[in-house]
């Protein structure tokens, strides 16, 4: 073999060996995380467990926090070939009926909590392109915090600011809206602002998004939060909104 073929070759086996070292370290390292974080979760009385899912590196919490039983779930997925990467951690109580009409709670930075859309008044097409678009961004908005199996089922596009209502922290739209500010009063203002920023783990005053709609209740956010005490924030804010006796 020619010196230099060989000379390429063995370029080749070192790059290989190199990267699969740190394929090893890096597959070590995430097995040694999870095993913490199924002990962490363990002490709490939860499970944890780690899967990859049709393109997705899984992490999925299962416990009960006051009463309300729930599932969160750390999902990440690559970009490429023009598509981005998906970041999102989602919190869903499982065996909570919510209100008919979806009601999002968007969190926002503090005095931040006047609607950025406000949708189009009157007719024509100007009026009915604005809707439509604002529909469009909301929807969107539902797929990228609490996925798209649950932004199928919510229609976004029927949501509206709803007026009257300012609960710090957080802008509040609708698809009912005089439903949302009974909800809002009987107690859903109150469960959003218990936990105050530092509690949540928000150094800006910015807080996780919360739907409430006929199949239960649900926390996102657009980003991995994989540490036991961010899922635990997430179930207390979750929770007590989905004990809330008059969501449904």
């Amino acid at each position: 073999m020619p010196f230099e073929a060989a000379l390429a070759v063995a370029g080749v086996v070192l790059v290989v060996t190199f990267i699969g070292i740190i394929s090893l370290v890096a597959g070590r390292r995430a097995a040694a995380q999870n095993e913490e974080r199924k002990q962490q979760a363990s002490m709490r009385g939860w499970s944890f467990e780690a899967a990859h899912e049709k393109g997705f590196r899984v992490h999925r919490w299962k416990g009960s926090t006051d009463g309300v039983d729930w599932t969160a779930e750390s999902r990440y997925k690559a970009g490429g070939h023009g598509h981005p990467a998906v970041r999102r951690t989602r919190w869903l109580a499982t065996a909570v009926r919510g209100p008919e009409k979806p009601i999002l709670c968007m969190g926002v930075a503090i005095g931040k909590e006047a609607p950025a859309v406000t949708l189009a008044q009157g007719e024509g097409l100007l009026a009915n392109l604005a809707v439509k678009a604002a529909g469009f961004a909301f929807d969107k908005a539902v797929d990228k915090y609490f996925g798209s199996e649950i932004g199928d089922v919510v229609d976004a596009r029927q949501l509206k600011p709803v007026p009257g209502t300012t609960v710090p922290g957080y802008k509040i739209m609708a698809a009912d809206t005089e439903a949302a500010s009974r909800i809002l009063f009987q107690g859903l203002s109150r469960a959003l602002t218990a936990l105050s920023p530092s509690e949540l783990g928000e150094d800006d005053g910015k807080k996780p998004w919360l739907l409430l709609w006929k199949d239960g209740v649900a926390v996102g956010r657009a980003e991995l939060m994989d540490a036991t005490d961010e899922i635990d924030r997430m179930a207390r804010l979750g929770s007590s909104v989905a004990r809330l006796p008059t969501i449904a």
